[in-house]
Formats: structure tokens, C-alpha cells, sequence
């Protein structure tokens, strides 16, 4: 019996007179024959044993039965039952086993080791002795609370605890931990019956305390885990970027110009590795650029050379002045090729460089294209047709680069035209289209896209040779992309080449007109 039983009976016995009053009332509301049925029904959810006897089944002294016949509440010491007497004067309604405590304020802790050692004990009772070992094997196995059989002289106990052991049959040794964690003990002792051994459990809280801190570390774990893996799923991505950038940057640095960074699917650094990939791609295309630039200009260069160093010695060579002259003047000749040829490359290179600050001014585009073409009026192989929906079209441009577009478009027309260049403006889909087409040889619709890449010529069977630097169609497409324009080529029905101009036209304010 452990230390706090008796004050629970102190408090049990306190709680019984009005608890045994109010089951007599119950009884005494009901017929006699109902009576035992509504007592097997309050047992169920009873803390104690309730019964109901008669008189004689009672042994009390005098002053007791006095007591019962005034119908009063009598407490018997000697069995420790609490009675009263019924209406009809004969029965007694019983609260029994007042020694113990209630069963509804019995510690579950406590309960629940009472049935371990009673199936232990059911267990035991089914083997023979000398099996005994290895039943406490298997449960030493299960790394719970201690667990042994032992014989009773061998018990650590003085003679009280023996004394115990031996009436009640179990003994429980607190401790200030057990207590401190509502156990019943920290060492029990329960003995087997008819057998001179004992069931010992125990040390029990260092078990609970070693399950406490695998059960706290295991939360620590999963709430630790639980703070990490966010984490961890947000950083992941950021690493494998960070790491894919070191690699491609140390790729495109030393080995491959075409490296780039794959996009890491939720990565922070996805926009530094768009951002990587289009500085990639930029630095690949001026490389690429440069290259061609250099070898384009080295061959520009070699022709017009090598013939002003071929007429420079024979120059220096002949006394004749006429075919001096001659000289001078294809030196002349080669030296403006030179000239033409170094302005494209200027101008290429800073367009290639800066985005150029046009000086974007509303115009009428029919007056400004008669304005610009009037230089051209004297050549007569020149025609010029203004459709009629055109007239007083107006469009935002800048003057001088879209006037540069335009003579070089109406320059390289001439050039292989031949005998016919026609220039035609009419408004389509809202965009004012300038055509600048020609009699000579049409462009083949495989080299359409290409003429417009810098330095690109085309094969000298399809077109006649021209002392050019294959850039301006390049320059053209850059200043019609400035004005939000486009520049395309067809085959023209003179059947020469027919480039088109277009620029969104706007609606006709007369007072944004110049």
C-alpha cells in the first residue's frame, strides 16, 4: 500500500455519508422488487462495492444497531463498510471495501502496472519454475523498466516492507522522482503466490526519463526538421544556380563562347542567369561581329589597295601625261571607294555601339519624300508615284536617318537597275509603305533574310560587282527598328528587286504637323 491510500479513505469515508443518503433515497423511491435492478446499475459507474443485506447478515455491536434502528449512518471499523438503514426496516444498503480507494480516483499509471504484473503473474502461473528465466528475458529484451524475479530473502527490504509485502502482497518504495511524476513507486515488489519469489520492477523513473528525452529529442528533431526544410527547399535551387553560374561562367571564360546557364526550376538567381545568358549571347554576337568585321574589311581593303599601289608605280613609272593623268584619276577612284567604305564602317560602329537619340518630328510623309527626292529629278531613269489614300499621310521620323535609309535603298537601286527606278508611297493596314524598286535582277527568296546581316554580298554571278562593305542594308533595317518601322524585300513586277519601307502611320493632327 502506498503512502497516500489513507488519506484517500480519510476523504472517501468523509464523502460517504452523503453519498450512501442519497443512495438510500434512491432505493426508498422505488418498489422493493426494483430495487436490486437499480443497484446493478449504479455499480457500473460505482467506485465502490454497493450491496444491499439485511440485519442478521450484519454482525454490529449494540450501540451500532441502535444507531441503524434511529437511521442513522453507521461506520463499521472492524470491515470497514459504510450502511444504512432502509424505509422498510429490514434491508441495509452496503458501501463495501472502504479500505481501498475508489477505483474512478485509482492513478491510470497505477492501473496500468497493477495489470502487468497480474498478466506477468497469469503467465508465470502457466510455466513451470525453471522456465521462469526466460519469460524475464523476453521482457528484459524490450528495453523497458528493469525487470526480475527474485527470491524474497534475497530482497533489499527491512522488516516492516517484508511485513507488507507478505499481507498485502505488494509493496511499493516512493521516491521524491516518482512522486514528483505521479507514479506509485520507484521500486515494486509483488509477490508470486505459492512461490517463496517475488516480482521486482524497478528503477522505474530513469526508464520514463530516458523515454521523456527520446520522445523530446525526437520532437526536437522533427520541429527542428520542420524549420529546416523550408528552408532547405528555398536555398536548394539557389545553390544548384550558384553553382551552375560558377561552371558556366568558367566554361564561357576559358572554353566555349555558346555556354549559357540553365534556369533551376524556383531559383533566386534564375533572373542573374537570364541576365548571365543575354550578356553571353551579346559578347558571342560582337566576337562573331568583330571577327567577320576583320575579315571583311581585310578583304574590302586588299582590292582598292592593290590598285593604288598598282597605279602609284605606274605613275611613277610612265612620263606620259595622259596616261598620268589617267592614273591620278583611278587612284582618285579607289581613294573615295576607301572614303564610302571607311564612312559605313563609322557609321555601323555607332550603331553597333550606342543606341543612337533620334530627333523624332510628325510629318507629312508625301511633302517630305518630294522634298528628299528633289536631288534625284535629274537622272531620268527616276519615277515617283504617290497613291492618292497617301496623301497627307503623316508619320513620326527623324529626317536625316531616314532620309540616310532611303538613298541608300535609291543609290543601290540605280546602281543595278537597268534602265528604270520607280519610288511609289501608299498607306496599308495603317502603315505608310515607301517602295523603292527597280528593272535589274531580281534577289533569289533564299538570300532575302541575308542581304540585311553586316557584310554580306551577294554571290557575284546573281548581282554586279559594287565597291561596297555589304553594311548598308544593315543600317537600313537599324534605323527603320528605331522608328518602330520594317524593311523587306520582293521581287518587283519590272522585275528587279523591290524593297519596302514601312512606318505606323499616325492619325492626321494638323497642329503636331510641321
Amino acid at each position: 500500500m502506498d503512502n497516500w491510500t489513507p488519506f484517500m479513505q480519510k476523504i472517501e469515508h468523509h464523502r460517504g455519508g452523503g453519498v450512501i443518503r442519497m443512495l438510500a433515497d434512491e432505493m426508498n423511491a422505488i418498489d422493493q422488487s426494483e430495487q436490486a435492478q437499480l443497484l446493478e446499475t449504479l455499480q457500473q459507474d460505482f467506485g465502490y462495492v454497493i450491496a444491499l443485506k439485511s440485519k442478521q447478515q450484519i454482525n454490529l455491536s449494540v450501540q451500532e444497531r441502535i444507531k441503524i434502528e434511529l437511521g442513522e449512518i453507521v461506520f463499521d471499523r472492524s470491515s470497514l463498510q459504510l450502511m444504512t438503514l432502509l424505509k422498510d426496516g429490514q434491508t441495509l444498503i452496503v458501501i463495501e471495501n472502504m479500505e481501498q480507494s475508489a477505483a474512478h480516483i485509482i492513478n491510470p499509471i497505477s492501473m496500468n502496472i497493477t495489470s502487468c504484473i497480474n498478466l506477468v503473474k497469469l503467465l508465470l502461473a502457466e510455466l513451470d519454475e525453471s522456465q521462469w528465466q526466460s519469460l524475464v528475458d523476453i521482457i528484459a529484451s524490450m528495453d523497458a523498466v528493469p525487470f526480475a524475479i527474485t527470491a524474497n530473502h534475497q530482497l533489499p527490504l527491512n522488516a516492516e516492507q517484508k511485513a507488507t509485502l507478505v499481507e498485502m502482497g505488494d509493496l511499493y518504495i516512493e521516491t521524491k522522482e516518482s512522486l514528483s511524476q505521479l507514479i506509485p513507486g520507484e521500486i515494486i515488489y509483488s509477490r508470486i503466490s505459492n512461490s517463496d519469489k517475488s516480482i521486482v520492477i524497478g528503477p522505474i523513473t530513469p526508464a520514463i526519463n530516458d523515454m521523456v528525452n527520446k520522445i523530446q529529442l525526437a520532437f526536437y528533431l522533427l520541429f527542428t526538421l520542420s524549420l529546416l526544410l523550408p528552408l532547405i527547399i528555398w536555398i536548394m535551387p539557389t545553390w544548384m544556380s550558384a553553382r551552375a553560374l560558377r561552371r558556366s561562367s568558367k566554361h564561357f571564360a576559358f572554353e566555349s563562347m555558346s555556354e549559357r546557364v540553365k534556369y533551376i526550376f524556383a531559383s533566386n538567381l534564375n533572373g542573374v542567369a537570364k541576365t548571365f545568358n543575354k550578356m553571353a549571347d551579346r559578347l558571342e554576337y560582337l566576337l562573331n561581329r568583330n571577327s567577320l568585321l576583320a575579315g571583311a574589311i581585310s578583304h574590302d581593303l586588299r582590292t582598292p589597295i592593290a590598285a593604288m599601289e598598282f597605279s602609284l608605280e605606274m605613275l611613277i613609272s610612265h612620263d606620259d601625261e595622259t596616261r598620268r593623268k589617267r592614273y591620278l584619276i583611278q587612284m582618285r577612284t579607289h581613294l573615295a571607294v576607301l572614303i564610302k567604305m571607311h564612312k559605313e564602317l563609322q557609321i555601323y560602329t555607332e550603331f553597333e555601339r550606342r543606341e543612337i537619340e533620334l530627333q523624332m518630328q510628325t510629318e507629312r510623309l508625301d511633302l517630305w519624300l518630294d522634298q528628299h527626292l528633289k536631288r534625284y529629278w535629274e537622272d531620268k531613269s527616276l519615277s515617283v508615284s504617290i497613291i492618292e489614300n497617301a496623301q497627307e499621310s503623316v508619320c513620326k521620323l527623324d529626317s536625316t536617318y531616314l532620309g540616310r535609309a532611303l538613298d541608300n535603298l535609291i543609290n543601290n537601286g540605280l546602281y543595278y537597275a537597268k534602265s528604270l527606278l520607280h519610288i511609289s508611297l501608299r498607306v496599308e493596314a495603317g502603315q505608310c509603305i515607301i517602295c523603292v524598286e527597280n528593272d535589274g535582277e531580281p534577289i533569289m527568296e533564299g538570300s532575302r533574310e541575308d542581304i540585311f546581316e553586316p557584310f554580306v554580298r551577294l554571290n557575284q554571278g546573281q548581282t554586279k560587282e559594287q565597291d561596297s562593305s555589304g553594311l548598308g542594308l544593315a543600317i537600313v533595317r537599324q534605323i527603320m527598328s528605331w522608328h518602330k518601322g520594317a524593311v523587306n524585300v520582293e521581287t518587283s513586277e519590272l522585275g528587279g528587286a523591290k524593297f519596302i519601307l514601312s512606318l505606323p502611320r499616325l492619325e492626321n493632327k494638323r497642329s503636331e504637323i510641321r
